[in-house]
């Protein structure tokens, strides 16, 4: 039985990597997008080539992925919400399912939250089975790695968020650091959700240089294929 309980039907639109724009331009530009359909239905069309200019700015934006596993939608709703929070703090956030990465790509980051769901009788959600498999087998270190891990579950459970408790210590062991503590959210998760997001996101900000009002973007799978 699922813990998740949310359901995301709402298409996001993105920019390719053949589109005739730079790297922050696309990630601007994506993020953009990204915020404008997680408010509900856009018409496109209406939207005036002035919105969609990317600001100028010299000044390097702090980078984070947010990683999410997800059997039925709620962690890839509160992963969306977590990246425009990032946005609005400075953060180039990128959104990204665990099905589109494996550990040595895991490796090259800096900056990651993680927030995953637990299913069935303690098992990760489809999207997370191989990236679960492989930090689990993993031997080599992810020690330029800083991390913070959000599990969603149900107390009526007895492998209450283990998946989330399983992420968090094979992070742990391969050398990573931990920003803050696991938080482990029960079905009404709102409040802790918040208050991790919060603390996750300043214990970044303390050694990172931020923009507020940055954009977020959703790493389409064809920028993870390469």
């Amino acid at each position: 039985m699922a813990r998740d309980e949310m359901s995301l039907k709402t298409a996001v639109p993105f920019v390719p990597v053949t589109a005739p724009f730079n790297a922050q331009q696309r990630a601007w530009l994506n993020g953009y997008f990204a915020g404008l359909f997680s408010r509900g239905s856009v018409n496109p069309v209406a939207t005036s080539a002035s919105e969609l200019k990317p600001p100028a700015t010299s000044v390097p934006l702090t980078p984070l992925t947010i990683l999410f596993g997800s059997q039925t939608g709620t962690a890839e709703g509160l992963a969306k919400r977590a990246a425009k929070e990032a946005g609005k703090r400075g953060f180039a956030a990128t959104m990204l399912d665990m099905g589109q990465t494996d550990a040595a790509k895991l490796a090259a980051e800096k900056n990651l939250l993680v927030i995953v769901s637990t299913y069935g009788d303690g098992e990760p959600p489809d999207n997370a089975k191989a990236l679960h498999t492989q930090l689990s087998n993993l031997t080599s270190p992810l020690a330029a790695l800083r991390y913070s891990v959000c599990a969603l579950g149900d107390t009526n459970y007895v492998q209450f968020c283990k998946c989330g408790q399983d992420f968090d210590t094979f992070l742990e062991k391969r050398g990573a650091t931990r920003l803050t503590p696991r938080v482990d959210c029960d079905l009404d998760y709102d409040a802790k959700f918040t208050a991790w997001l919060d603390a996750s996101l300043a214990a970044i900000s303390e050694v990172g240089r931020v923009v507020p009002n940055a954009p977020f973007r959703i790493l389409a799978a064809a920028e993870t294929a390469a």
